[in-house]
């Protein structure tokens, strides 16, 4: 498995229910742990007024994600790190569709965690107020800053996430994420980098895809999603 799923499912759904809205004026860009934070609340009530049309249609879910998260991370900037030196050597079409297929694996796999039980969508929404705290941020270093934030899990514990964000155009957007020391980015670099020695970077692609396509399977017939291998 790639991260533990976890944290990462809290993960997952803590940027979908931040990352919903522009950032305003880009003469004069909200402070982003500021933007998170009631973005957050309008995200929760968005997933409340939805819950039914998830119970009835487990994979709305990954519509809702896609919606509000898509347009808030960078995935070309994300997916061109993860490759590291294959990004260079990939075509233009070869970058394309990873890009397309990564962002459908971040969105699917981690937000079918949300869909394992039924009650805890319930459980989480119940108790929102107390999910994740924003900590006070650092001035941006030119386009780029750090925000951190803790998220409350049931048991008590505390986990430290870390959203590296860059502001374009006056929208800031996610380009990594990193949960208790352990960076998204790096690791999903590690993992591919040993499947393209193995099989190329199109074999990347076709096996992300097919996971892509499974998961979505997996999800409509009611089954428990597989972790990646």
């Amino acid at each position: 498995m790639i991260l533990s799923r976890k944290p990462l499912w809290m993960l997952l759904l803590a940027l979908g229910l931040l990352l919903g809205a522009k950032a305003g004026a880009a003469s004069v860009p909200q402070a982003p742990e500021v933007l998170m934070t009631e973005v957050s609340q309008r995200m929760i009530e968005t997933l409340k007024r939805e819950r039914d049309a998830v119970r009835e249609r487990p994979q709305h879910m990954f519509d809702l994600v896609d919606r509000v998260l898509g347009p808030h991370v960078d995935f070309p900037r994300m997916s061109g790190w993860v490759l590291g030196k294959y990004w260079r050597q990939a075509t233009a079409a070869q970058r394309e569709r990873f890009i397309a297929a990564f962002r459908v694996m971040m969105v699917r796999f981690y937000t079918a965690a949300l869909l394992e039980d039924p009650k805890q969508l319930d459980d989480l929404l119940a108790r929102n107020d107390e999910l994740i705290t924003f900590l006070p941020g650092r001035p941006a270093e030119g386009s780029t800053t750090t925000v951190r934030s803790e998220v409350h899990l049931d048991d008590g514990k505390v986990v430290q996430v870390l959203f590296a964000v860059h502001n374009r155009d006056g929208d800031w957007k996610v380009y990594d994420v990193t949960v208790e020391g352990v960076s998204l980015v790096t690791n999903y670099r590690t993992s591919f980098a040993q499947e393209i020695t193995q099989v190329g970077i199109d074999g990347l692609i076709a096996r992300l895809e097919e996971r892509n396509q499974a998961l979505m399977e997996q999800v409509v017939n009611g089954k428990k999603p597989e972790p990646a291998q």
